[in-house]
């Protein structure tokens, strides 16, 4: 059986894509952003530029939240943690990817790209297969019987 800290793992390898959100000047700012989950590591990358304000936000506060959600199969994921942004040559070669490639046409060596790092400290995830015609049956027959429904899987997870 899958334990939750591996399932974790599996939905970031499963939706690639999530919301990055920093602190912003007193704010939350939030971006989409290519995710490269390393559950070796224990952490999670992402490629960026120096160009943009990750940098001086993150570096102002590394606490950051990552969103990842599948509304087709009804999965999510929150995931809280502290960010930091390296620039590691080597580590950017083994990330890259033809879509970082229209990013940066200078490739790997441009020295605007950089490595965002993302230990993280806790997950949170729900799932709930099934469609949203599934999703509204179980919250009627609920409303009907009296009990809470049964809408999936939800769990707290402490990542390290």
């Amino acid at each position: 059986m899958t334990s939750n800290v591996e399932r974790v793992w599996e939905i970031m390898d499963d939706i690639p894509i999530c919301m990055v959100t920093t602190h912003a000047g007193g704010a939350m700012r939030s971006r989409p952003m290519h995710a490269v989950a390393d559950s070796d590591a224990g952490c999670i990358y992402f490629l960026t530029d120096i160009h943009g304000a990750k940098d001086d936000e993150i570096a102002a506060a590394p606490d950051v939240c990552l969103a990842f959600a599948d509304v087709d199969d009804n999965t999510y994921l929150s995931i809280t943690g502290r960010a930091e942004v390296v620039r590691d040559p080597a580590l950017t070669r083994d990330l890259w990817s033809a879509a970082a490639q229209a990013w940066w046409p200078d490739g790997p060596s441009d020295p605007a790209v950089r490595v965002l790092r993302v230990i993280p400290d806790k997950a949170e995830y729900w799932e709930s297969h099934g469609n949203a015609v599934t999703v509204a049956l179980k919250v009627a027959a609920a409303r009907l019987s009296g009990d809470r429904p049964d809408l999936g899987r939800n769990e707290k997870v402490e990542m390290r």
